[in-house]
């Protein structure tokens, strides 16, 4: 089995590349994905194609399970860090749904983060990714 440039697991047919967690999932399904049919890895792990870790979803769904930013000043996906507060900011289809600050004086980075996880179940449900 070969790897594609995007860490997916592929095998050629007549010249053709077939990703291979599409392939386990119309079979895990009996289904026929459209080529606009996203397949999302729920643990990130793009090797891990068992038929508990493929899910069909949508373009949107899928990319709230990308990593935090390599511009991502503070490593922490969705919480800005300031010299006196914390920012939690939350998007979702281009809108801001969530956007508080949090004063460093009464609350800390632990309690912040927590707050953060919270309301990104609220906000993406199980689509909501913390890493």
């Amino acid at each position: 089995m070969n790897l594609n440039n995007y860490g997916y697991q592929v095998y050629y047919i007549n010249g053709k590349q077939i990703l291979l967690h599409r392939h386990l999932y119309e079979i895990y399904h009996n289904v026929t994905l459209k080529s606009t049919d996203i397949i999302h890895h729920i643990d990130g792990n793009r090797q891990n194609n068992s038929k508990e870790n493929l899910k069909l979803c949508t373009i949107a769904e899928n990319n709230l399970s990308r990593k935090v930013s390599r511009k991502s000043k503070s490593g922490i996906k969705n919480i800005q860090i300031f010299e006196n507060y914390y920012l939690i900011k939350i998007v979702k289809d281009g809108e801001i749904k969530f956007n508080q600050k949090y004063y460093k004086d009464l609350f800390s980075l632990e309690d912040v983060i927590e707050i953060r996880n919270i309301e990104l179940v609220k906000i993406h449900g199980e689509f909501a990714c913390f890493r």
